[in-house]
Order: structure tokens, then C-alpha cells, then sequence
């Protein structure tokens, strides 16, 4: 998904509001809104601003939907022709897009293990019943498969 800005319609030191929404995957859908300001030089068009975030997807554990939000400093700089650094992203036909820049500062803030709560107890791995709602009969054997492991880790607490 690309989020196109025509450069010839911001002015240096002007100020863009922007209000997105997209999924990069079935995991996950995000809302954002940004207020970017211009402060190009002669070369380079720099965007400076923030973003508010709705990163929406499910727990980890319970697989309940959670919404986390955050905020967003996004200084990113677009070069006509050739790129100074690996980080400058290419002006094309006197357009910007936006969304990479968005999304590699997103991800920096995206938890790997989104959680409901800290204290979540996530599913019953036999009955599938969520354990922070009720308390399931189901007993906790352990797979004979790994008795062996568990009781090496038991007898040795050196870690």
C-alpha cells in the first residue's frame, strides 16, 4: 500500500496532517494519524512530525483482540536522484511515499509478544477453555515426551 504526498503542494516549513489505516497482514490492522511538517533544503525534502498509533491484533496467549497505542517521531529525509545514505529515500515524479517510513518505525514499537494483560493465563492446552475467565478440570500432565528435559532443567538450577 503506498501513501503518496505531492511534493509540489507543500511548502517549506508547512505543516501536513495525514489519517491512515491499513493491514500489512491478516495479524494485524493499524490506524495512524500524523502531523508532518516540511523542512526541506534545496536537495532533499526532509518530513519531520509524529504519529499516533492503533496497533490492533490478537493476545498472545488468550487470543482475545487488544488494542496498544503509541506515538510516533518520524524525521525522514527524500533525495532526488541518487540516495546519500542507506536511510534517504528516492523522490519519484515529484512524490513521496510515506508508508515504508511509517511502517520500519512501527515495527521498532510493535511488541513481539502482545499481551492482553501481564498477568494473562492464556488457553488450556487441552480443553482450549480461557483460563483467565474460568477454571477448566482439565488435569496438567505433562508429555512423556518431555520428562526428560524438564526433570535436566530440575537438576540443574546453575542458570
Amino acid at each position: 500500500m503506498d501513501i503518496l504526498i505531492d511534493i509540489r503542494k507543500i511548502s517549506v516549513g508547512e505543516s501536513l496532517n495525514i489519517s491512515e489505516s491499513f493491514s500489512p497482514s491478516q495479524d494485524y490492522f493499524i490506524n495512524f494519524q500524523a502531523n508532518l511538517t516540511n523542512k526541506s533544503t534545496e536537495k532533499n525534502f526532509i518530513l519531520t512530525g509524529t504519529a499516533s498509533c492503533i496497533f490492533t491484533t490478537n493476545c498472545s496467549l488468550c487470543l482475545k483482540q487488544l488494542e496498544i497505542s503509541f506515538n510516533l517521531l518520524l524525521n525522514e529525509c527524500f533525495v532526488e536522484g541518487n540516495p546519500v545514505n542507506d536511510n534517504d529515500v528516492i523522490i519519484i515524479n515529484n512524490a513521496i511515499d510515506i508508508h515504508n517510513a511509517v511502517f520500519n518505525n512501527l515495527l521498532q514499537h510493535i511488541p513481539m509478544k502482545p499481551l492482553c494483560s501481564d498477568n494473562c493465563l492464556g488457553l488450556c492446552p487441552k480443553c482450549g477453555a480461557d483460563l483467565n475467565i474460568i477454571n477448566c478440570n482439565c488435569k496438567s500432565d505433562i508429555n512423556s515426551a518431555f520428562t526428560e528435559v524438564i526433570s535436566f532443567f530440575n537438576n540443574n538450577e546453575e542458570v
